[in-house]
């Protein structure tokens, strides 16, 4: 089991002003540490030392990332505690570094100091320490990636195994033909002429002499000739 007072650590960091400060910091916590600035001399270090209890590596590296450091310390030093130091808070990073074995997500420079005043309150107890992000906004446990909610599925209309129906066509009525009142004489047209007209014509004048017939008494007033055979 490992002991995380009074054992080794090593700081990971290209930037001199940073690995002095981080140096300090886990000295006063009671830490044996070595400091280096690329990933290959943190995989170095890290084999030589007795049982190695924290590593604080930064993201950026000269030689390698963060995330790929921390798989291969993960992959050699099962219980050592690994933080990973970075300047980007974004999401997708986080899960990635969780996936890789790192045990706190460190926003930079935020979180040192509470990394700080956790491992004076750790032993051999790290749980205070496991799955950690410590932000600007303080630490808060890191719960996984974020379930989806998978979109209900678009149901495709089925396929009808009748044939379409297709409306009737309208009847069509045939056009009316206009009748006329058929007039039929009820004797030859010899001389004087007698028409029988229906009632709905009206009355007939009958002015044989000149062969003409008028109906009257009709509102359109018809007027027509009818040629007497033998008129005088």
């Amino acid at each position: 089991m490992i002991t995380i007072q009074a054992g080794y650590a090593i700081v990971v960091d290209d930037e001199p002003a940073n690995r002095d400060f981080l140096d300090r910091l886990l000295q006063t916590a009671s830490f044996k540490v070595t400091s280096v600035g690329t990933g290959a001399e943190a995989l170095r270090a890290a084999r030589v030392v007795p049982e190695l209890a924290l590593a604080l590596v930064d993201q950026e590296l000269p030689d390698a990332t963060g995330l790929e450091i921390i798989a291969q310390l993960r992959k050699e030093n099962p219980e050592t505690l690994l933080v990973m130091a970075t300047m980007h808070d974004e999401r997708n990073l986080i899960d990635e570094a969780f996936a890789a074995g790192v045990d706190v997500f460190l926003v930079k420079p935020h979180g040192f100091m509470e990394l700080y005043r956790r491992l004076q309150e750790v032993d051999s107890n790290t749980s205070l320490l496991r799955r950690l992000i410590i932000d600007q906004y303080g630490p808060r446990p890191y719960r996984g990636v974020p379930a989806t909610i998978p979109a209900a599925p678009v149901k495709a209309p089925e396929a009808s195994t009748q044939a379409p129906t297709q409306a009737p066509l309208p009847k069509r009525t045939p056009a009316k033909t206009a009748i006329l009142p058929e007039i039929s004489p009820k004797e030859p047209l010899q001389g004087r002429t007698s028409v029988e007209v229906p009632n709905n014509v009206g009355s007939v004048k009958d002015d044989s002499k000149g062969g003409r017939i008028d109906l009257v008494d009709n509102p359109s007033k018809v007027n027509k000739l009818i040629p007497g055979k033998d008129a005088k």
